[in-house]
């Protein structure tokens, strides 16, 4: 079994509920495995993350959790 951050699992955790719209993107990073400061790097040099819409709201950069989920190969489940 494979060691999974506290802050990963919350992400996850997130990433799964139907309730969740979009993440930040320190959590969108930890979920695609790449580090906050890279992350928010390409951000800034892109204006995307992984071809992933951003939305910028003052200084907070949320990631909408369909297409993160399209990207990750993941499918929300039906209730």
């Amino acid at each position: 079994m494979t060691y999974q951050s506290p802050q990963y699992q919350q992400a996850k955790t997130l990433l799964d509920s139907p309730e969740t719209l979009t993440l930040d993107a320190p959590e969108a990073a930890l979920l695609l495995g790449i580090s906050k400061p890279h992350c928010y790097q390409v951000i800034a040099e892109t204006g995307t993350l992984a071809g992933l819409p951003i939305i910028k709201l003052g200084n907070r950069i949320k990631i909408p959790v369909g297409p993160l989920r399209a990207l990750l190969g993941l499918t929300q489940q039906a209730s």
